[in-house]
């Protein structure tokens, strides 16, 4: 019996042992789990400190040496710089360059492009791309100078006639602000402007637009080429009617000048002797006429034998020559039909369907 029971105990003991082995086994294996995983997170946070040691020292000991300025023209170095804010000395990399750009587009109104560019060890590179001026709105706030793009550049305070610039009449422009768009003045002259600008840009025609009169909502009217005064009607579809322009005057003589009409449903070229000009002051065509002066008709005084008052009347000129029909040769004018139809000194050509 007492070998039995020590036999049970030694038992009951082996089982306590391997259980025991068991349990320090595992407990091995969770403390060796532990250490790998502590072992990887302090080497990541190793990592991410020297990294960021390295970075704030890169950043701390590279100063800007050299500041340099490209593609200026209208404005000096110094003026870019001075907008821009940087200067030797300040960290090459501390600073936010796209608000910098953001402060130059704001006091240089003539920059249409900005680029920051840093390059090591220690030189900032400012592009710059510049626009130009085109036409000169004479306002009732003031001459302002405008780009190609309709951006008010400046005020012309200089009083005289800048060269190379179109000059525009008919707008107020009372809110004008360098570096503004033309389209945010709230002006439907402005907006007219703009889209003018926009039609004629897409088909190559700016270098000869002239003079713009903006005066009547209905019509703009401007020269082109030193030859038209074009009238296109009611500011809208102008790209299509920059296209028919430039169809017309192709089917021109090189020498022709005269108006062109493009409101409506038909285009029409009425030849003229001189070149057409705006007149600012009253807003009228200047022009000699369709015909040759020699043929005019020529008015006489009359007697009535009704009334026995003298009247005025115009003899009709058979041989009056209209002006050529750019498509067909030698085309003439219908003889008038009645003597009030005759009584006109000049009388304009029918419209010119154009293609």
């Amino acid at each position: 019996m007492r070998n039995n029971y020590k036999g049970m105990q030694a038992a009951r003991s082996g089982k306590r042992s391997r259980h025991s082995s068991a349990g320090q086994t595992c407990k091995e294996k969770r403390d060796i789990r532990n250490s790998r995983h502590f072992g990887m997170g302090y080497a990541i946070l190793t990592f991410f400190a020297v990294f960021f040691i390295m970075v704030f020292a890169f950043v701390l000991f590279f100063k800007t040496e050299t500041v340099v300025v490209n593609g200026n023209e209208h404005y000096s170095d110094q003026e870019v710089l001075e907008a821009s804010g940087l200067s030797v000395g300040d960290n090459l990399y501390l600073f936010n360059k796209y608000g910098r750009i953001d402060n130059m587009f704001g006091k240089l109104s003539y920059l249409e492009e900005v680029r920051i560019r840093r390059k090591l060890p220690g030189t900032i590179t400012i592009e710059v791309v510049e626009t130009s001026a085109r036409l000169a709105v004479h306002a009732e706030s003031g001459i302002w100078l405008i780009s190609p793009e309709g951006k008010i550049l400046e005020e012309d305070t200089s009083g005289e006639q800048q060269p190379g610039l179109s000059n525009v009449y008919g707008l107020q422009l009372e809110k004008a602000k360098e570096g503004i768009l033309l389209d945010t003045q709230n002006e439907q002259g402005a907006t007219a402007l703009c889209a003018l600008l926009e039609a004629v840009s897409k088909n190559h025609m700016l270098e000869k637009l002239g003079d713009v009169d903006l005066t009547a909502e209905y019509d703009i009217q401007f020269t082109y080429d030193n030859r038209f005064l074009v009238s296109t009607g009611m500011p809208e579809n102008l790209e299509r009617k920059m296209i028919y322009l430039e169809e017309m005057i192709r089917k021109l003589s090189v020498t022709d000048v005269g108006y062109i009409e493009l409101g409506g449903d038909q285009l029409r070229f009425i030849p003229s002797e001189k070149v057409p000009v705006l007149n600012t002051e009253s807003k009228e065509v200047e022009w000699l006429g369709d015909y040759d002066t020699s043929r005019v008709p020529t008015t006489e005084e009359t007697t009535d034998p009704a009334t026995g008052e003298e009247t005025s009347a115009i003899e009709t000129d058979t041989e009056m020559t209209p002006s050529t029909d750019p498509e067909t040769e030698n085309t003439t004018l219908p003889e008038p039909e009645t003597e009030q139809e005759s009584q006109t000194e000049k009388v304009p050509p029918p419209a010119l369907p154009i293609g």
